[in-house]
């Protein structure tokens, strides 16, 4: 596929498995549109890391898009 958006409409209607982030899918795993498959069938975890050049110089856009995005990604994580 050429976007996880279409992984996810596919997985939707029934059509097959996907392999996404868990962030990308908590919404529909929440509220059982989506399984998960057994834990033993499972990839191993992909890290997801925000890097940026820190320090006086960096803009206050940035420094809140990090923050942000740091907080976004921690509360959909899921620990299934």
């Amino acid at each position: 596929m050429n976007t996880n958006d279409d992984v996810i409409q596919l997985a939707l209607q029934g059509h097959g498995v996907g392999r996404l982030l868990s962030y990308q899918v908590a919404p529909y795993i929440a509220d059982g549109r989506i399984k998960t498959v057994p834990k033993s069938y499972e990839p191993p975890e992909i890290p997801i890391h925000l890097v940026h050049k820190e320090g006086r110089t960096v803009s206050a856009n940035v420094r809140d898009f990090v923050d942000f995005a740091a907080e976004r990604i921690k509360s959909n994580i899921l620990l299934v």
